[in-house]
Parts: structure tokens; C-alpha cells; sequence
């Protein structure tokens, strides 16, 4: 990773900056481990001040796809990018303390752990707070913009629990998406011109219990899209009372990003990831549930 400096400042306070890091620890090692250039001469000295503008690298091996621990969040990595199941009741991206708090930090901070380099991680897609399942997560700002300029040849699929059975057993559900402000909800409506035009892809797996099972596939990547189509069509997402959900038990939405298949940005070759469901996103107890 190459940096500019944009004023005087120490190495150590640069790097915690640069990176986005939250501990202070991890910042020093990422110093005494990394191979670090500053106008191409080594320095490991994290009070060494740097100047406006000093170049500073960050060397890093190069690697293939990664072996991947059976208990890690991270299901594919490999050196331009990683595919992690993010669990439900968590941001994606978060500003200031929170930007530690959220996945992206957590993230962050385990591929980093004990290592003798520094990923710097970008955000190519999100999801909602309330929502499960597989995100990606680009090592280089090119890999980034690679990724959102073909999202369209990104196939994303969804399972969702539903209160009621659709009337048919598939379908498609189009309409204009623009935000509520009053309600932070996401609503249907006619064109506006703040509104974005969605469409959303379903079919019945199966029924389990009271509930049904869907797969959903998005055409558009919109704000609440899934939810508040589902909603419109009478169906809303188990857990998501802010969308017509029952409120008598406080559950967890049940909507999980379970499948995406992608050509790599940079070799072309397919790459498709999916998770299964747990038992208790399934079947919801008659109790409320915490996020966990």
C-alpha cells in the first residue's frame, strides 16, 4: 500500500489513521513487523515524524487463496479480496467509534491479528443492520471500483422466512423505493424524483411450521429492498415488525444473504460462496431473541 502524508505527523499516529485501527497494539506491530519505505528508506521507528508529503509503503506479500479456519468469519480470501458471513444485529460500515464496532472493524482487525503485514479492507456492498449472510470486502481501491462497476454480473441470493404464503408460488415485485424519512423506513410509491426503481425475484421453498421458506433474488440493490417487498405483496419477514412483521415476540429478521456467485476481477473465474441456515433462524421460539 502506498500513502501520502498530508501534514507532520508521527509514523505511529499516521498508521492508526491510515488504517483504521482501533488498538494501539495492533498499530505498534503492524510498525516493529511491516516492511514500512518512507521516501524509500526503511523505518520501523514509530516516532519517526514524518513530513507533508513523505511517501510511505507498506510492503506485503503476495499470496494465493488462503487456507481459511473452520471458525473464522471469513469463508474465501485471497489477495484482492474476501468473502465473510456477517451475522444479524450488526452494521456493515460504521462512522467514528462504531466504524470499530461494526463488521468491516471486526473484520479488520482479525485478519490482522498476529500477522506481519497490514490489509487495509474497502467496502463494496452492504447490509442492513438486521440482516445476516455473505459480504465482500476489496484489498485495494481498484479491486473496489472493479467489483461495483460489474455488479450486475453478481448473482445474489437471498433465503427469507415470510409470514404468509405469497399467492403464487413465484413471482416478480417491481416498484419505485425512496426513503421515509419520518418513519426511517424505505417505502413503495410512484416515481419521484428521489426515488430509485427496484425489482426483486422470488419463489416457495417450502413451509416450516407456521412460516414459509423463500429464495429471493435481486435484479437492483436497493435500501430495504427485500423488506419492504415482501411487505408490499403482504408477506412480511419474520422479526421485521418496522415492515409489518408480528410484534408480540422481539426475533431476529429472517432474512439471510446466503448465496453469491461472481467472476474474479481480476482472473475471471467463477467464484461462488454459500452458507447454510441454522436451525434457529428456522424456527423461531415463542420468546424474544437477542442478537448474537
Amino acid at each position: 500500500m502506498k500513502f501520502t502524508s498530508d501534514k507532520q505527523i508521527n509514523l505511529f499516529d499516521f498508521i492508526m489513521y491510515k488504517l483504521n485501527l482501533g488498538s494501539k497494539t495492533k498499530g505498534k506491530k503492524i510498525i516493529k513487523y511491516s516492511n514500512i519505505l518512507v521516501n524509500g528508506k526503511a523505518v520501523n521507528d514509530q516516532k519517526y515524524i514524518l513530513e507533508k508529503g513523505d511517501e510511505i509503503i507498506l510492503e506485503r506479500e503476495k499470496t494465493n487463496i488462503r487456507k481459511i479456519d473452520s471458525k473464522s468469519p471469513i469463508l474465501y480470501e485471497d489477495d484482492y479480496l474476501i468473502i465473510a458471513n456477517k451475522p444479524a444485529g450488526i452494521l456493515t460500515y460504521g462512522i467514528g467509534e462504531d466504524k470499530y464496532k461494526s463488521f468491516y472493524g471486526i473484520i479488520s482487525t482479525y485478519i490482522n491479528q498476529n500477522v506481519k503485514r497490514m490489509i487495509q479492507l474497502y467496502v463494496v456492498h452492504r447490509l442492513d443492520r438486521e440482516v445476516s449472510g455473505l459480504l465482500i470486502f476489496a484489498k485495494s481501491e481498484s479491486t473496489q471500483y472493479q467489483l461495483k462497476e460489474n455488479w450486475k454480473n453478481v448473482e445474489k441470493l437471498y433465503y427469507a422466512l415470510v409470514e404468509k404464503r405469497p399467492e403464487k408460488d413465484f413471482g416478480t415485485i417491481e416498484s419505485w423505493l425512496r426513503d421515509h424519512n419520518d418513519k426511517l423506513t424505505v417505502i413503495s410509491g410512484i416515481e419521484t424524483p428521489d426515488s430509485k426503481f427496484a425489482i426483486t425475484h422470488y419463489k416457495v421453498l417450502k413451509q416450516i411450521g407456521d412460516y414459509f421458506l423463500l429464495e429471493v433474488r435481486l435484479e437492483t440493490g436497493r435500501k430495504n429492498q427485500i423488506r419492504v417487498h415482501m411487505a408490499d405483496i403482504g408477506c412480511p419477514i419474520v422479526g421485521d415488525y418496522r415492515y409489518g412483521a408480528d410484534k408480540k415476540f422481539k426475533r431476529q429478521v429472517r432474512l439471510c444473504a446466503y448465496s453469491l456467485k461472481f467472476p474474479h476481477p481480476k482472473s475471471g473465474k467463477e467464484i461462488s460462496v454459500q452458507i447454510k441456515l441454522t436451525k434457529s433462524f428456522l424456527n423461531p421460539e415463542n420468546n424474544d431473541e437477542k442478537y448474537k
